[in-house]
């Protein structure tokens, strides 16, 4: 019985091994992001937050020192919320920004160069397939909040989106055969 017991557990480890090296990291990265987590940060620095998400799924994130230096405090509260969603929160409570580069999540102070010419990038296909035209800022600066709201309403504008019509049912407000007094006095 011993002897049939080291090479299973041999093979099994073996497998094991064979088969998380399958997935690439954004596969697996992509998997405990997903997790649900309940989390309550109350006077929380980021840094703490951060080390608890990281804690939690497995995958690396790194403040950068200029964040370090501030380490905003921030209070949040969520229940049964994916691990990527709360990194997205957190962030956004303290004014952060979070990427992805060389195997691990980045929380730096403003975004990248790449990304906020990608958002800007991925606007103006959008807008040309709607044949819109936007006022982007120019390269090396990034779009605000408000600007955002306009390009989105200008585009929703060109879109030519109409709310679907869904009338309600008739009916007469009273009891039976007499119809209830008119409050306003107004002649029907």
């Amino acid at each position: 019985m011993r002897s049939l017991f080291l090479p299973a557990l041999l093979a099994t480890l073996f497998c094991t091994a064979i088969k998380a090296q399958d997935y690439s990291w954004e596969e697996r990265a992509l998997r405990q992001l997903n997790k649900k987590v309940t989390v309550e940060f109350v006077d929380s620095k980021l840094s703490d937050a951060c080390s608890f998400v990281s804690n939690f799924t497995g995958v690396n994130i790194i403040v950068n020192p200029k964040v370090l230096k501030e380490n905003p405090t921030l209070n949040f509260r969520v229940k049964d919320m994916d691990a990527g969603t709360v990194i997205k929160w957190l962030t956004q409570l303290t004014s952060t920004y979070a990427e992805v580069a060389d195997q691990a999540i980045y929380i730096t102070d403003k975004p990248s160069e790449e990304a906020a010419e990608g958002e800007k990038n991925d606007l103006m296909l959008l807008a040309a397939s709607v044949h819109a035209e936007l006022d982007l800022p120019p390269k090396g600066v990034d779009l605000t909040d408000a600007e955002r709201v306009k390009i989105a309403l200008k585009l929703i504008e060109k879109m030519e989106i109409k709310p679907t019509d869904f009338p309600g049912p008739d009916f007469s407000i009273g009891t039976g055969k007499q119809a209830a007094p008119n409050p306003f006095g107004a002649k029907p």
